[in-house]
């Protein structure tokens, strides 16, 4: 009897988190709006998935107006999915500004983490902890 209430518990924790998740996601859609009017057309679309809302987020982000910032989600989302561990802000910023050949860090090729989480539209996140994660854990 312990396993299916065990199991019962674990599908109703998913599903709320899940939920909660999908409200984050949201709430990201709407803070790209500027007026009353996009708020609300942007609420009429929003997805009932999570699925559908990681698709909405990809478009958002593939097509922003300066392809400097997809570059930059697409170079942070690798970096954030393919390490072993949490990185820090800092360590991603700096990680981000080298480029190929190069010896030496140049600060000037350091972004602002500001223009980090808008390139990547809500989908990689800063915690309390200065850590740098995908909004799902």
């Amino acid at each position: 009897m312990r396993c299916k209430c065990y199991s019962i518990l674990t599908i109703d924790f998913l599903y709320a988190f899940e939920r909660f998740l999908l409200a984050r996601l949201h709430m990201n859609s709407l803070l790209d709006t500027v007026n009353t009017l996009e708020a609300h057309e942007t609420l009429a679309a929003l997805s009932t998935g999570v699925d559908a809302a990681y698709d909405e987020i990809m478009f958002r982000i593939n097509t922003q107006p300066q392809p400097a910032r997809i570059r930059l989600a697409g170079q942070t989302i690798y970096l954030v999915a393919y390490t072993f561990r949490l990185l820090s802000v800092e360590e991603l910023l700096h990680a981000l500004a080298v480029r190929p050949g190069d010896i030496n860090l140049n600060l000037e090729a350091v972004v602002l983490e500001e223009e980090l989480t808008l390139a990547c539209a809500g989908l990689v996140i800063i915690d309390e902890k200065r850590n740098v994660r995908f909004v799902r854990k």
